[in-house]
């Protein structure tokens, strides 16, 4: 390892030189070497912070997000992304977070990532994969607590529609809901349509 960590630090452009820690950090972590791994992701962060180019510093502010996602750092993870300054990768990374979390079950933190993506075509992806989760782990009563909270975030109206489907799932189990679905629903495509 510690060769490995002599090349990395001889390797010439930040970005590379970022990507390269990064990466190094995350097999570090499946080592179990997490003071290594912390130390190697610090640096990544730092020479990160020194490329010019906007779109490399976002690559690379990316894969350390994907990178510290894959070991589990949940909230080092989010920090990171969050810096990220374009909302197309800021999204990607946030959904690619939020489905790791899912796969974790850490269901209130995977709802509070998804409600940080701006981009509301992904934040319904994901908020169907929360869904679907949810209902595999019969977890029914928060499901319809993230649909509640969902709907009432509905801020347009192709948004509240792209969110007609997580609901569905409820229906099998217990049908008469699905006309009070439907009712709010229409109560909701009224309002918006002011």
């Amino acid at each position: 390892m510690e060769r490995v960590e002599a090349i990395i630090h001889t390797m010439e452009g930040n970005n590379t030189k970022a990507e390269a820690l990064s990466e190094f950090g995350t097999v570090l972590a499946r080592a179990q070497e997490w003071e290594r791994a912390n130390a190697i992701w610090n640096e990544a962060e730092v020479t990160i912070h020194t490329i010019r180019e906007r779109y490399n510093r976002i690559q690379a502010l990316e894969k350390l997000g994907v990178a510290l996602t894959e070991a589990q750092q949940w909230e080092r993870a989010e920090a990171i992304i969050r810096t990220i300054e374009l909302s197309a990768f800021k999204a990607q990374a946030l959904r690619r977070l939020g489905v790791a979390l899912i796969e974790a079950e850490q269901w209130e933190r995977a709802e509070a990532i998804i409600r940080a993506i701006d981009q509301s075509y992904v934040r319904a992806e994901i908020l169907q994969k929360l869904t679907e989760a949810l209902i595999a782990t019969n977890k029914y009563e928060q499901l319809l607590h993230v649909i509640q909270r969902s709907w009432r975030q509905a801020d347009t109206r192709v948004y509240a529609i792209e969110l007609l489907s997580l609901p569905a799932a409820l229906i099998p189990l217990k049908p008469e809901i699905g006309m009070a679905f439907c009712e709010t629903f229409s109560w909701v495509d009224g309002f918006l349509k002011g």
